[in-house]
């Protein structure tokens, strides 16, 4: 449980500085959305890890309840996406809203696949 908080703080830390160092190195557009969304994916992944490895549950029902707990963050993020499009990306252009979703999707993919590799890798350990 430890490692996967140590490991989404440590992924969301390092998106941030690269984002704030691109925005003043390169003078790129990054409008705050940039900047919530590793927010929203860490908060997300420490509620279900959390959600996770609350009690002992059997191999079966870790798995649907893993299968559950991604289907919402699925859910989620399409939520989020949808919202940001509806209410503040009115005024953006095509390209800067292209932009924004492809870095959304990027994350959703970075976040997934190393939560579930220290998920799966971790399994074992003692809480």
């Amino acid at each position: 449980m430890i490692r996967t908080i140590i490991l989404n703080t440590i992924l969301s830390a390092t998106i941030l500085v690269c984002l704030f160092l691109a925005k003043k190195t390169f003078s790129l557009n990054i409008d705050g959305f940039f900047f919530l969304a590793p927010l929203f994916y860490f908060i997300i992944y420490t509620v279900q890890n959390m959600l996770l490895n609350m009690r002992n549950i059997s191999p079966s029902m870790f798995v649907a309840f893993y299968n559950l707990s991604t289907f919402l963050k699925l859910a989620l993020s399409a939520l989020f996406l949808i919202s940001y499009y509806i209410f503040f990306a009115t005024n953006l252009d095509n390209q800067e809203k292209l932009c924004f979703s492809v870095f959304f999707i990027s994350l959703y993919f970075i976040y997934l696949i190393a939560n579930t590799i220290i998920t799966f890798l971790n399994r074992n350990e003692k809480k």
